[in-house]
């Protein structure tokens, strides 16, 4: 089910995937690192920085929803919305 952005939807959801999907999955190397995650198709980007990962992962998934945690730490509830916006070209 495609999300509006409803913040409390995203939270909820990309807990709950962050949680049970894609932590398990992701080496303990990885700590301090943060996820970006797309709460409708469950893909998701890991970097360094959340901006990045979101950034990267808007690449890929345009109309994604995305939530971000950090990995190792206790999931703080983060929605993001990241618009990504074509500077004119300079003439």
């Amino acid at each position: 089910m495609p999300f509006t952005e409803n913040p409390g939807d995203i939270i909820k959801t990309g807990k709950a995937m962050f949680e049970n999907d894609i932590r398990p999955r992701i080496p303990h190397a990885e700590n301090g690192m943060a996820v970006a995650i797309d709460v409708n198709s469950g893909d998701y980007e890991i970097d360094i920085y959340a901006l990045k990962a979101g950034h990267r992962l808007k690449r890929r998934r345009p109309d994604a929803v995305l939530y971000t945690a950090q990995v190792g730490y206790p999931t703080e509830a983060r929605a993001v919305s990241i618009r990504l916006a074509r500077r004119p070209a300079d003439d």
